[in-house]
């Protein structure tokens, strides 16, 4: 595993699915694209890694946020929050990942968010999903595209 190689450390690593096995189909978000075969390695992957001490994160370019604050509506800018031009797998270290949700607890925002009933990094999730709004869905998916490789 690439969180640790060579005695060095690493916080998080990306995996990349560059392969068309993985891209899925081009029909886009609200035509249940098919995601080809990586929500299927996704899930068994994450489901591997339990207890390990790693957490993992799955993007897609169709992928839709079912958390808190998100909506139904697959053109809400907030989805671009969980979606990648490529599959992606990003894992984490558990450890890792509860320091940096405790550090930005202890900041001002982060106490403004405890407050509002927002526990660990929630403020901050809803903070980056507002600001996707507000720069609006074609803006994002206009930028979002133009990261694809052709």
């Amino acid at each position: 595993m690439l969180l640790y190689q060579q005695g060095k450390r690493y916080p998080t690593t990306m995996v990349v699915y560059v392969s068309p096995e993985y891209r899925g189909h081009d029909e886009g978000p609200g035509m249940k694209a098919s995601c080809g075969t990586f929500p299927e390695l996704a899930r068994r992957c994450h489901s591997e890694l339990k207890g390990t001490g790693v957490d993992m994160l799955a993007f897609h370019r169709y992928r839709t946020d079912s958390g808190p604050g998100c909506s139904d509506d697959v053109n809400d800018a907030a989805h671009f929050t969980v979606r990648s031009p490529y599959p992606t797998l990003q894992l984490l270290l558990q450890k890792d990942l509860e320091h940096a949700r405790s550090q930005w607890a202890d900041t001002d925002e982060g106490r403004r968010s405890v407050a509002r009933g927002l526990p660990g990094a929630l403020g901050l999730l809803q903070q980056n999903k507002q600001r996707l709004r507000r720069l609006g869905y074609e803006s994002v998916k206009k930028f979002f595209v133009g990261l694809e490789r052709k």
